[in-house]
C-alpha cells in the first residue's frame, strides 16, 4: 500500500503489520492499525492526539454520538473508510491495546464499554471485558453466546476474583452458569458442590452427595455408616421417606455383611440383599438366610424363588425337597420342575412334576420327559390343544402308543 503524504516513516513499516478485522477474507478486509487513523478522522471527524495517534476519549464519544456511527462500525461494504474504521475501533483490542486505551478506561469506561457494545464476537469481546474488570458483563455476554467454554472460562474468572459468598450470589442470579459449575464441581470440586447445596437448602441433593461419599470416599465401615446417617437425615428434612427408609436399610445390611464378612471370613460386604441371601445358601447358612428374609420382610415369592435358585445351583437337592414340604409353596410347584430341568436333574424334577396344578401338568410332564403321562392330562382335560402340544413333542417311530391314544382321544372330540 503507498504511504501517506505526512505519514512519518515508521507508521510506513507499521503498514506492513496487517491485522485481520473478521468480517470477510483477511486479504480484503484486513488493514494496518496506525493507516486507519487518517481514515477514521476523515470519515467520523474524529480527533487524534499528536504526536502518537492515539484515540482520546471525547474521540470515542465523539464517533459514537454520530448517527451514522453503526453503519461505519458494522457496514460490510468494500469502501478503505469502512474497512479502516472497522480494524481500528473493533478488531481484537487486547491485542493492540495502547495506552490511551487504558487511560481511557480509568477515566472514561462507559465510553469502553459502549464501543466494545459494537464487537459482535463474543470470543473476542467477552475477554476484553474481564480485562477491563466487568467480570459479571463478561458472564452475561458469554451465557448469552451459548458457548460453554466461554462461560466456564469466566465463571472459573470470577471463582478467583470474588470471595466465596460473592462467588455462589453471582451465580444465583445466573441458572445457566449455577448449572455449568455444579457439572464442573461434580468431577473436580466435590466439597464445593455440597457447600452450593447447603446454600441453596436442597436436602435432596444433599442426601445423594453423602450415599456418594460413602461409597467413594470412605473406606472404613464406620466413615460409611456415618455418611449414610447424614443422608437420611438430609432425606427426611426434604420430606423423601422411601430414600430415607431405603438408606436405613442400607446402613443395617451394611453391618449385617460386616459382621458376616468377620464371622464366615468370606467377601459379603457390598453385596446386594439378593446377593447375600444367595450366598449363604450356598454356603449352607440357611438360619441366616432366613433371618435376613424376615428382617428385612422379603416378599414369600421372591424368597422361594431364590431360595430353590441357590439350592439348585449348588446341588443340594435334599434341602429343596425338605424346603418344598416346609409349608405350601407360594409360587406352585412347576419352579421346582424348571429349576430341576435347567440344573439337568429330571429325575427330582419328576417329584415336583406330580404336585403342580392340574392346568400345568401337560406342560411339566412335557418338561420332564414324559410324554405318556402328558398325554393323560391332556386327554383327561379334553383340550385339543393340549393334545396338539403333546403330539408336536412325539416321534411316530418311538412314541407310537402315545400318538394312536391322543389320535383316538381327538378323534371322539370332534365327532361330538
Amino acid at each position: 500500500m503507498p504511504g501517506k503524504e505526512g505519514d512519518s516513516p515508521s507508521l510506513e513499516g507499521a503498514r506492513r503489520g496487517w491485522i485481520g478485522t473478521g468480517w470477510g477474507s483477511r486479504r480484503s478486509d484486513a488493514c494496518p492499525l496506525p493507516w486507519g487513523c487518517p481514515r477514521l478522522r476523515s470519515c467520523a471527524g474524529c480527533l487524534l492526539h499528536p504526536p502518537s495517534n492515539t484515540l482520546s476519549a471525547p474521540c470515542v464519544r465523539g464517533f459514537l454520538s454520530l448517527p451514522q456511527r453503526r453503519g461505519v462500525l458494522l457496514s460490510p461494504g468494500p469502501s478503505e473508510a469502512a474497512r479502516a474504521s472497522r480494524a481500528l475501533w473493533l478488531h481484537r483490542l487486547h491485542l493492540a491495546w495502547p495506552s490511551s486505551m487504558a487511560g481511557m478506561l480509568r477515566e472514561e469506561p462507559c465510553v469502553c464499554l459502549q464501543l466494545l457494545e459494537y464487537e459482535p464476537r463474543s470470543g473476542e469481546q467477552v475477554p476484553l471485558l474481564l480485562k477491563m474488570k466487568r467480570s459479571k458483563l463478561a458472564l452475561s455476554k458469554a451465557i448469552e453466546s451459548g458457548d460453554t467454554d466461554l462461560v466456564y472460562t469466566v465463571v472459573l474468572h470470577l471463582k478467583n476474583e470474588l470471595n466465596r459468598g460473592s462467588f455462589f450470589m453471582t451465580l444465583q442470579n445466573q441458572p445457566v452458569a449455577l448449572s455449568l459449575y455444579r457439572q464442573f464441581c461434580k468431577h473436580q470440586e466435590r466439597e464445593t458442590l455440597k457447600d452450593l447445596y447447603n446454600q441453596d437448602d436442597n436436602h435432596q441433593e444433599l442426601g445423594n452427595f453423602h450415599v456418594h461419599n460413602s461409597y467413594a470416599n470412605e473406606k472404613r465401615i464406620e466413615g460409611r455408616v456415618a455418611a449414610l446417617q447424614n443422608a437420611v437425615d438430609e432425606y427426611y428434612k426434604a420430606k423423601n421417606e422411601f430414600a430415607a427408609k431405603a438408606t436405613e436399610d442400607q446402613i443395617k445390611l451394611l453391618r449385617i455383611q460386616h459382621r458376616l464378612q468377620e464371622d464366615l471370613d468370606k467377601p459379603y460386604l457390598d453385596c446386594s440383599l439378593h446377593d447375600t441371601i444367595s450366598h449363604l445358601i450356598l454356603d449352607g447358612k440357611h438360619k441366616r438366610a432366613e433371618q435376613l428374609y424376615r428382617e428385612f420382610k422379603i416378599p414369600d415369592k421372591r424368597f422361594w424363588w431364590l431360595k430353590i435358585s441357590s439350592l439348585a445351583e449348588c446341588g443340594d437337592w435334599e434341602e429343596m425337597e425338605k424346603f418344598s414340604k416346609s409349608k405350601k409353596s407360594p409360587i406352585g410347584y412347576l419352579p421346582f420342575v424348571e429349576i430341576c430341568v435347567k440344573y439337568h436333574n429330571r429325575h427330582e424334577a419328576k417329584k415336583y412334576a406330580a404336585r403342580v396344578t392340574p392346568e400345568q401338568r401337560v406342560k411339566a410332564f412335557i418338561l420332564v420327559g414324559d410324554l405318556d403321562q402328558a398325554a393323560d392330562a391332556a386327554i383327561e382335560h379334553k383340550s385339543e390343544s393340549e393334545m396338539s402340544l403333546v403330539l408336536a413333542k412325539c416321534s411316530p417311530a418311538i412314541d407310537a402308543t402315545v400318538v394312536e391314544k391322543l389320535n383316538r382321544a381327538r378323534a371322539q372330540i370332534l365327532k361330538k
